[in-house]
């Protein structure tokens, strides 16, 4: 254990008394002293007084009498009784006046406000400044002691050296007996990071940001020239905004010795466990040792835990640090035990744990480590709450946690704000954890990258296919949104599209050099950090990537600036661990080969996994994906999966011959360029070959393991060359020098020559391969499908589709799709239309035929129904514009918000929103207790306790109808939860307004524009943003749900192409273009071409040419287009009606 804050704080105390002491003497003992020796002189000033008012002249006298004439002690003793006696009524003011001032200070910053000086926002004492601020400064410190964990350990995670990769042909170590480092004491090492002062911030602040005391904190900046000139001085903590503090960190460089041992080592050193909030020492003890009794076995190993107030034994505080005992081993969170392991050995999780609950192991270093330099051990995230440190103060050891461990506290999102431990415990329930920190599970968790990568895939290309959507309908959900609900469950923070771009942005910086280039070997993505792993120490990296040795880190919160025409420099760069928030990527084509060794099922899913992202990385320019040895029916879903990128050969053999044709190639390609490789030719763009190909050959027989063997041999004398091969294999001892172990728990053990680790491997099971094919396929085909019918049983449904349009203005040749049995989204493929048959057609027809849909005429009995079918619209409208207190107001038609009579949630606030929004979603269909669970829990095993929390706090924030029910009551006899009638979901008000202004024709403009100044921006805009790595992600069940965020755009767009087309009939061009303002509020990427179908003609109706030009040129560049040709049928179509000169002008150079 640590030393800790409690000695401080002991000295603190005996300073504290010796004050407190000091002034008792000087306000009680003194006084009592004088009136003792002198007599109180309280009667004879009443004396002087009465006198005084009898007859002053004659006071005036004996006062002048006294003060001329011979003194005998007694009229000092009098005059210094008087003098105490002043003092003791000037002392009791002060302390009135400061202990006043302590209770004003001690409430304002329990309440959350600024410390180390008096808040702005604190009620003011006249007459006591002074005390105010003497009282805050000792609240705050006071404050700052108890907040401040009191176990921190003084153990940081050892940095992991790793030798410079071997040059081609050099020896690796064993596969079979690789070196495990084990540390041993060396003196720490100081590093700074470095912090912005923001207004608002004091000193005490950022000491419990960085978990440093604010004296340590004072003690390195004291002196330190700030941008306006000024400086901390000793004995002063005041800061002002604008400077740039630095903030000590200690890390410990470890020097190493090896010993070896087979992969799966024991620890060398006991666990260190960080608490979590709620945990309790029982809960700990039962989670590691199996037995809660056991606690006092920890307590006994950690001597700070005997300061806690042991009339509650089990109670220790979010963020100590406890080291456990030798025998401990973790069997994944439980109740009271939700912390992670930030030091120590590797654990060996008991067979009963949850396989995506092991922790796996930190990484060790190959043999020969002792003797390198620098550590291309993971990063640890840089988030905004923990600034990196600048290139020149970046400490020369990572203390970056491995790849392993837990990934480190981060931030909740702001819509959930923290709360104190004490209101934390006060609520704490079984099971309360599970409420948005259940850890990912699921078929797909071990492909957090990958779901990643292909729901970025997806939504770029279902907004290309909002170009062919037409009017009435919406893009398709294969399996009724199934598998991409699969995927946000199992997606973990990783920003795929910001690591091609920092490697884009990266390789345009080193062109621009004359620098070496770095040898770039493999990546860590740590939430949204980017850290590449050298080989070598290279040269100072271009900002804002910072150097450290054999690492170049590019911070979470650095901005990238975005390249164009920039080849990806690491086409091959795969992940092979992955665990949520933290991915270990290898570039294949450095390595040359790699073999996949261990369980046959789980080196089969890698290869897989492997075969999946190659085909759907963004930076895998050009990259071929050559396959042989899958299963026929898994290689042509493989193929399906990006038949642009995979390709198929029939033996290895084969494929052999073709790579070394390959290399030949790439090798004249090199020379007549001068560019010293593939990575060299890609940076600075000279030669055209680059190009890679990659074989993954999967379960090889004997002949083949040979033929492998001899090409991997000639792949490490050539480097890179834009080949590389990866193959599985049973046999451990058959491993070639680049090599990873999978275990049959799906642990990965990564023997390379510049880097050993241990994790959860990546892997695909092959029953997931066809669900993403499919939905990859479905956003490549240019389709769109019917609006089913509402689902919803309320009488303003009735006659209306899913996005409010009146079925009844549908033409016979156009039947609605047919309902959705149960509430699930039936698949609609029988009602999609492939628009890639529409491309042979004539123009005209072409254009006809991706036309809107066709309407019936209003008639007088269709509005008759609407009317009825709705009596109660207006009245709510009414209540949603006034605001009206007593009725929740939920909104999606932007970021979601949630308005209630009840109190707001202290706590967890988003994901008690995200329950309210299913309800409201749902209407009076309600859901059950087995629904809500798979809803918000999906693939978890989540206590009943925990729903009922949820519920019931839900049931909270909403408070009461006028009536005193519940707007959340209890389950009825149906056994559903379901919202009491009249509360108010923006969605259904636009369905409601929308439908009501269809069957008013013309005349509907009012209620379409109603229904549009409810939208406030993208609908559920940033929902499905990930509370934390490892946490459960929110709002996964939209795909499969009536408000998806895709489907609730179309309907605007469509709403406001309704209204816009009202407008320009009636020559009103100003609203014609509020409503196509307001459909690109909720569409900022403009993929639908309806409403620039409206600003072009609203152009054209004003005569404005030049805009009407712009307007193309702008449409063309956002939908990449090279010619006008290039667009979107009915859009050239209008285009033609509109400028017939130009295009026919472009046609005619064309």
């Amino acid at each position: 254990m640590a030393r800790t804050a409690s000695t401080t704080g002991r000295g603190r105390q005996v300073l504290a008394s010796i004050g407190a002491l000091a002034a008792v003497a000087l306000v009680v003992a003194l006084p009592v002293l004088l009136v003792w020796a002198a007599g109180n002189p309280l009667p004879r000033i009443g004396g002087w007084l009465t006198a005084l008012a009898d007859d002053p002249s004659a006071a005036a006298g004996q006062i002048w009498q006294a003060l001329s004439s011979r003194d005998d002690g007694d009229l000092f003793l009098q005059t210094l009784a008087l003098i105490g006696w002043v003092a003791a009524i000037l002392a009791a003011w002060t302390w009135v006046t400061f202990l006043v001032a302590l209770v004003v200070e001690t409430v304002a910053q329990l309440r959350g406000r600024r410390h180390g000086r008096v808040p702005r926002n604190t009620a003011r004492i006249p007459g006591a400044r002074v005390q105010q601020r003497a009282a805050a400064a000792l609240v705050a410190a006071i404050l700052g002691a108890l907040a401040a964990p009191a176990l921190a350990s003084a153990a940081v995670p050892a940095a992991i050296a790793s030798p410079a990769i071997a040059a081609p042909g050099h020896p690796a170590p064993e596969a079979s007996a690789p070196r495990t480092a084990v540390p041993t004491d060396a003196p720490a090492a100081v590093g700074y990071l470095e912090h912005s002062v923001e207004r608002g911030e004091s000193l005490l602040d950022i000491a419990e940001r960085y978990n440093v005391s604010w004296q340590r904190l004072a003690e390195v900046n004291n002196g330190l020239a700030q941008p306006d000139g000024r400086s901390l001085q000793s004995g002063n903590t005041r800061i002002y905004a604008g400077w740039t503090l630095r903030i000590p960190v200690v890390t410990s460089p470890a020097a190493l010795t090896t010993s070896t041992q087979a992969p799966p080592a024991a620890r060398t050193r006991p666990l260190v466990y960080e608490v979590a909030r709620g945990d309790w020492l029982a809960g700990v003890a039962e989670r590691f040792l199996g037995d809660a009794d056991r606690y006092s076995e920890i307590a006994a190993l950690n001597p700070d835990l005997e300061q806690r107030d042991h009339r509650f034994p089990h109670h220790i505080e979010h963020g100590w640090r406890i080291t456990l005992p030798e025998v401990a081993r973790d069997r994944g969170p439980a109740d009271h035990a939700q912390g992670r392991i930030v030091a120590g050995g590797r654990t060996q999780p008991v067979p009963s744990a949850p396989k995506g609950n092991d922790q796996p192991t930190a990484p060790r270093p190959p043999d020969g480590a002792e003797n390198q330099q620098g550590s291309p051990a993971p990063p640890a995230p840089a988030t905004p709450d923990r600034p990196s440190a600048s290139p020149a103060e970046t400490p020369s050891a990572s203390a970056s946690p491995p790849m392993a461990s837990a990934p480190p506290a981060t931030a909740r999102p702001t819509a959930d704000p923290a709360t104190s431990d004490s209101d934390h415990r006060l609520e704490q329930h079984p099971g309360d954890s599970d409420v948005d920190e259940a850890i990912v599970v699921g078929s797909l968790a071990g492909a957090g990258l990958l779901s990643a990568l292909l729901l970025a895939t997806v939504l770029r290309r279902r907004s290309r296919q909002r170009q062919h959507r037409r009017r009435g309908r919406r893009l398709p959900h294969p399996r009724g949104g199934a598998t991409e609900r699969a995927l946000r469950v199992a997606e973990q923070p990783a920003d795929v599209d910001r690591l091609d771009l920092a490697l884009r942005s990266l390789a345009a910086a080193l062109a621009e050099r004359e620098q070496p280039l770095p040898d770039i070997a493999a990546a860590w993505i740590v939430d949204q950090a980017v850290t590449l792993v050298l080989t070598e120490p290279g040269p100072e990296p271009p900002a804002p990537w910072i150097d450290d040795r054999r690492q170049w880190t590019l911070p979470g919160d650095a901005t990238v600036s975005a390249v164009t025409e920039q080849l990806a420099p690491l086409p091959t760069l795969v992940a092979v661990g992955s665990q949520p928030g933290r991915h270990l990527l290898l570039d294949l084509e450095r390595l040359g080969s790699l073999t996949i060794a261990g369980d046959s099922k789980r080196t089969l899913a890698l290869l897989r996994y492997l075969a999946c992202e190659l085909a759907c990385n963004a930076w895998s320019d050009e990259v071929e994906v050559v396959v042989t040895g899958f299963p026929s029916q898994e290689t042509e879903l493989l193929i399906a999966l990006n038949p642009d990128r995979v390709r198929v050969v029939s033996s290895v053999g084969e494929a052999a011959a073709r790579l070394r044709r390959r290399v030949g190639a790439v090798r004249g390609a090199l020379t007549a360029s001068g560019a010293a490789d593939t990575f060299a030719g890609r940076i600075t763009d000279v030669g055209e070959a680059w190009a890679p190909q990659v074989l993954l050959v999967a379960d090889p027989d004997d002949d083949d393991l040979g033929i492998l063997d001899e090409l991997g041999k000639e792949l490490q004398d050539a480097g890179r060359c834009a080949v590389a091969v990866a193959s599985t294999t049973r046999a451990h001892a058959t491993a070639g020098p680049n090599t990873a172990i999978i275990d049959e728990d799906g642990q990965l053990h990564l023997a390379l020559p510049f880097l050993l680790v241990e994790g959860a491997a990546a892997g695909l099971p092959v029953r997931e391969l066809e669900p993403l094919v499919e939905i990859m396929a479905q956003a490549r085909a240019a389709t769109d499908e019917r609006t089913p019918p509402a689902a919803e049983s309320e009488a303003w449904a009735d006659g209306s589709d899913a996005a409010g349009s009146v079925l009844d203005l549908l033409t016979a040749g156009e039947p609605a799709a047919a309902a959705r049995p149960d509430d699930a989204a039936a698949s609609t493929a029988d009602t999609s239309t492939p628009l890639d048959a529409i491309v042979a057609m004539p123009d005209l027809e072409r254009a006809r035929t991706v036309a809107t849909v066709p309407r019936r005429e209003v008639t007088a009995a269709i509005r008759q129904r609407r009317r009825q079918a709705d009596p109660e619209l207006d009245s709510d409208l009414r209540a949603w514009r006034e605001q009206d207190k007593s009725r929740p107001r939920i909104s999606v038609l932007g970021p979601v918000a949630v308005e209630a009579p009840g109190p707001v949630p202290d706590q967890r606030r988003r994901f008690h929103a995200e329950l309210i929004v299913y309800l409201a979603q749902r209407g009076a269909r309600g859901a059950s207790a087995e629904q809500l669970t798979d809803a918000l829990w999906p693939d978890q095993q989540v206590k009943d306790a925990s729903r009922r929390v949820a519920i019931t706090r839900a049931r909270r924030w909403l408070g009461e109808t006028p009536d005193g029910t519940a707007w959340l009551p209890e389950m009825g006899s149906d056994r559903l939860y379901r919202l009491e009638s009249g509360y108010l979901l923006d969605w259904h008000l636009f369905r409601r307004l929308r439908s009501r202004g269809e069957s008013r024709g013309a005349a509907g403009v009012k209620d379409l524009r109603a229904a549009l100044e409810l939208v406030r921006g993208v609908p559920l805009d940033c929902a499905e943003r990930a509370y934390a790595a490892g946490a459960r992600n929110p709002f996964t069940w939209l795909p499969e749900s009536d408000i998806y965020p895709g489907h609730l755009t179309s309907a605007v767009v469509d709403t406001a192409h309704e209204l816009a087309e009202l407008y320009l009939d009636a020559g009103d061009i100003t609203g014609a273009r509020w409503a196509v303002q307001k459909a690109w509020l909720a569409d900022p990427e403009r993929g639908d071409d309806g409403p620039w179908h409206d600003i072009m003609r609203t152009a054209h109706a004003e005569g404005h040419t030049s805009e009407l030009r712009n307007l193309l040129g702008e449409l063309m560049r956002v939908r990449e287009a090279e010619v006008p040709e290039d667009l979107a049928p009915v859009t050239y179509a209008l285009l033609r009606e509109l400028l017939p000169d130009l295009l026919a002008a472009s046609s005619g150079a064309g």
